[in-house]
């Protein structure tokens, strides 16, 4: 079993609140990378072989802390799947390239909780998303007590 390292780092990032009447502004953003099993080096094998599969799910905590060491602000998140890319190909072999490396093509309900609504079935007929699902044909993020998390993302 492997593990997905974090490795998170500071950034300037230029903010705007024209709307809001106010000049342009930074703020800074903390930015983390997961860095996990990858075949990049496989993606042109007819014959791949076997990856390392991360340990899941895996807990990740963020604590931002003043200069005195005092803890000000915590922000965490648990992976729950691990996806490993591949340039595009034909999409019959695909599968077979994903079961080689140990892997299988997501399925919609990996990908989404979008749901498929009635002006929208013939590009999502049968197709189901992940639970809880959203409240239509769109993903929304769900945060504690299925309390819908606006913003996008």
């Amino acid at each position: 079993m492997e593990y997905v390292r974090a490795n998170e780092y500071w950034v300037r990032y230029g903010m705007s609140s024209e709307s809001e009447g106010e000049m342009p502004h930074e703020v800074n953003v903390t930015r983390v990378r997961l860095k996990g099993p990858e075949a990049k080096f496989q993606w042109n094998s007819t014959n791949p072989t076997r990856i390392g599969v991360p340990k899941l799910p895996q807990t990740f905590e963020l604590v931002g802390r003043d200069y005195l060491g005092n803890e000000i602000v915590k922000y965490g998140f648990v992976l729950q799947k691990w996806f490993v890319v591949r340039e595009a190909r034909n999409s019959i072999r695909q599968s077979v390239w994903c079961n080689g490396i140990g892997y299988r093509l997501p399925q919609v309900k990996d990908l989404t909780n979008a749901i498929c609504d009635a002006k929208n079935q013939h590009y999502c007929r049968n197709l189901v998303g992940a639970t809880p699902s959203s409240t239509g044909n769109h993903y929304q993020r769900r945060i504690g007590g299925d309390l819908p998390q606006s913003g996008a993302g």
